[in-house]
């Protein structure tokens, strides 16, 4: 199984959580251009699958796959774009968005019940995984 959470999977500048949630909100449009910036070598990379891996054609034969997403994430439309493409190629997927939390939501797990419930959802699926495989 892979567990992708908040996933970057292309270079989106677009979408409505890009466009409504990346100023003010932890991870800003400023430091999503910096990252990739040190993942690129030159503009054209962004058409590269290995920077943008929702642009593999064929993404058959891939693990099991649980996508997290923050409702209020620069990210989240992305990873559920990638989640739906996933699960049209007939890779199981499950996605989960989270309501009302941000980008690096989990890192707060300490104070925030939402991190806790989430990292301990992720935590039973990986191990129902392993008890399914033994």
């Amino acid at each position: 199984r892979q567990v992708l959470v908040y996933p970057a999977v292309s270079f989106d500048v677009s979408s409505h959580s890009h466009t409504e949630y990346s100023s003010g909100l932890f991870l800003t449009r400023a430091q999503l251009e910096w990252f990739g910036r040190q993942y690129l070598t030159k503009q054209a990379d962004v058409l590269d699958p290995r920077f943008s891996p929702i642009l593999f054609e064929d993404l058959r034969g891939l693990a099991p796959t649980l996508i997290v997403t923050a409702e209020y994430d620069p990210l989240r439309d992305q990873g559920e774009a990638y989640a739906a493409k996933l699960a049209e190629q007939g890779v199981p997927v499950t996605r989960i968005r989270v309501g009302g939390m941000i980008h690096g939501f989990l890192s707060f797990f300490g104070v925030l019940k939402p991190a806790r419930d989430t990292l301990n959802m992720i935590g039973a699926i990986i191990n129902t995984d392993t008890r399914t495989e033994s």
